[in-house]
């Protein structure tokens, strides 16, 4: 709340996002076919549907379920980076089917894995599932995006990042996620390490 002589600064809007769909809209942005692999409860989310068709990603993997989608509060500070405050997180009570996605994943070239659901379970095993079933075959993109308000524990996030590293062939990571997990700067004999 603003006192009666301060300006609001503050603007609030509703956006279709997430860290893996921001991949899918970004290569469809490049002219590449893209889809995104996702659970949307049935209704009301005709919008977030209509906006990813918009954006040109492909709806053909989109799962229909009677749990909510999730729903997030985004701040963006000075520099841009952004809190995330997760209001609505149906991970926990939901789980992609490793054999179906397998099936669907199948007709793809790459698969881009992301944020917390690869952390927070029962999500997180059938995605590691998916991810050793398919990386020999296709390119595997990942991107930590640690959310400590989701998982709070640095390990388990840690852990999900050395498990991944030698199934990852495009591995992008914050600086932000970096100061998280490997607080001790310099980060090249790090990622020398990694590679």
């Amino acid at each position: 709340m603003c006192a009666a002589d301060e300006p609001a600064t503050a603007v609030a809007a509703a956006h279709v996002g997430g860290s893996p769909f921001n991949v899918a809209v970004g290569l469809a942005r490049l002219a590449r076919r893209s889809a995104a692999r996702r659970d949307l409860e049935r209704l009301p989310w005709d919008a977030v549907d209509a906006r990813i068709e918009q954006e040109g990603v492909s709806t053909t993997t989109v799962v229909r379920t009677s749990a909510p989608t999730t729903l997030s509060l985004v701040a963006l500070d000075a520099r841009g980076v952004a809190a995330v405050r997760v209001l609505r997180d149906p991970w926990r009570r939901s789980s992609v089917d490793a054999g179906n996605a397998a099936a669907t994943c199948a007709a793809h070239r790459a698969l881009h894995f992301g944020s917390y659901a690869t952390v927070v379970e029962p999500t997180a095993s059938a995605l590691r599932a998916l991810v050793e079933a398919q990386y020999r075959s296709c390119v595997v993109s990942y991107d930590p995006n640690v959310r400590l308000n989701v998982e709070p524990s640095l390990a388990r996030w840690s852990e999900m990042v050395q498990w991944m590293l030698p199934r990852t062939h495009l591995l992008k990571v914050s600086e932000e996620d970096l100061s998280l997990l490997y607080p001790v700067p310099p980060w090249s004999p790090l990622a020398a390490a990694w590679l």
